[in-house]
């Protein structure tokens, strides 16, 4: 069950305004900005934008269990954006065992906006451990990481993460890495198909397993977009192969005008 984690965490990574936020105006959903966000899990060098709300919701299914995650995220400036979500579900086949893990918080800050270089923004999150069931944390986590976007090759964009975090249960801390690499193309107008793999889970440092996750989105507007993913789990490193575990994820985004 400590894979999956890394899915539904944003890397769910909260930017859950991803998970937690995006490319250069955030206020602008439309498919050629080429930003990350949902239904990333590799986050971008972007931000939500001055005054901007964005609410990004999915679900999330695999084997064991059925989750539903909601992200908020908010700029007070063009530069910083802050981030809160949470996420409940049940375990199946027997829809008796709910669980929830809240609240995850997250700020993120634009270093560089993304042009012909590519950009560069820092974030910075923690989760504690509340929660329940199948959700509960093992302690508290924390963990920041890097996120570069290169979008000088439309309609190719090309989103970097890398960074650490920590896992405090109550014993020794725990250490890890989180790292990702996503690919994103514009197929037409209003869709973009995306793949990506990553390493790691930032709310979970003794996790080094490596996943991958693809999928299609599509923006409708400049404020509403819709998405369907799936990915798969691949074996950690330090330890026997185990069975994969795929997952599939149905998203919705909604982002407001300046407010």
């Amino acid at each position: 069950m400590r894979q999956d984690a890394t899915i539904r965490t944003f890397r769910l990574r909260v930017r859950f305004c991803r998970t937690a936020a995006q490319l250069v105006c955030v206020g602008c959903l439309t498919v050629g900005t080429a930003r990350a966000g949902r239904p990333f899990i590799i986050d971008d060098a972007g931000v939500v934008g001055r005054h901007h709300l964005q609410l990004e919701t999915w679900l999330y299914l695999d084997k064991d269990e059925l989750d539903h995650i909601v992200a908020v995220g908010f700029g007070p400036t063009d530069w910083l954006e802050f981030a809160a979500a949470g996420l409940y579900g049940v375990t199946l086949p027997d829809p008796g065992g709910v669980g929830f893990m809240a609240p995850i918080v997250q700020a993120k800050a634009l270093v560089l906006e993304p042009s012909s270089w590519p950009g560069l923004a820092v974030a910075v999150g923690t989760l504690p451990p509340l929660g329940r069931g199948h959700l509960e944390p093992s302690g508290w986590a924390g963990y920041a990481y890097a996120a570069a976007t290169w979008t000088a090759l439309e309609p190719v964009a090309l989103h970097f993460n890398a960074g650490g975090s920590v896992l405090d249960d109550g014993d020794e801390p725990d250490f890890g890495t989180v790292i990702g690499l996503a690919v994103s193309v514009q197929v037409i107008e209003e869709v973009a198909v995306f793949g990506e793999i990553f390493r790691g889970d930032a709310y979970d440092a003794r996790n080094d397993s490596f996943a991958t996750h693809g999928g299609v989105y599509w923006a409708a507007n400049e404020s509403l977009q819709l998405d369907l993913t799936a990915g798969t789990t691949l074996p950690p490193l330090n330890a026997d192969p185990g069975p994969a575990q795929p997952w599939a994820t149905l998203g919705l985004k909604l982002v407001t005008a300046e407010l």
